[in-house]
């Protein structure tokens, strides 16, 4: 039986790069960095690839995998939206939605939405809840949600 979610996978291109940005701008700390190449990587994804750097980030109990594979592979599309069947996004929770708003614009972080949206109380289940879609250096989609007192 399943006990849970262990951890949110992404596949990366510069490591480098995205580790810094996820330690920089949300407190992630590295725990894990190692590599696996040839059959064992082959063995692992299914398919070949020539090695696959694999990094865990954690944040409290929340814990984030980045993959870098080499070769790679596509990157984000340019014209990807939220409603493309392919979309997934990592919400990440915050307890002051203003306040990382501001650094983020202050750290040029990619924004998405038109600021900080809160769901009108109609909505059935995240009425009051603030929300902001930003982007990683990558372009893969990010959400910071602050959910009412």
């Amino acid at each position: 039986m399943i006990t849970g979610v262990g951890h949110t996978g992404i596949v990366v291109k510069d490591m480098d790069k995205m580790v810094a940005f996820y330690r920089e701008n949300f407190g992630f700390e590295k725990v894990l960095d190692t590599q696996v190449e040839g059959k064992e990587a082959d063995d692992i994804v299914n398919f070949h690839v020539e090695s696959e750097r694999i990094v865990m980030m954690a944040l409290g109990d929340i814990q984030i995998e980045m993959l870098e594979y080499r070769p790679s592979g596509r990157d984000y599309p340019n014209d990807y939206l939220s409603n493309d069947l392919f979309g997934v996004h990592l919400a990440l929770e915050t307890d002051n939605m203003d306040q990382d708003y501001q650094q983020l614009k202050e750290k040029d972080v990619t924004i998405i939405s038109n600021g900080p949206q809160t769901i009108p109380d109609t909505h059935p289940i995240f009425a009051g809840t603030k929300v902001l879609y930003v982007q990683d250096p990558e372009g893969h989609p990010l959400e910071l949600i602050q959910m009412p007192n």
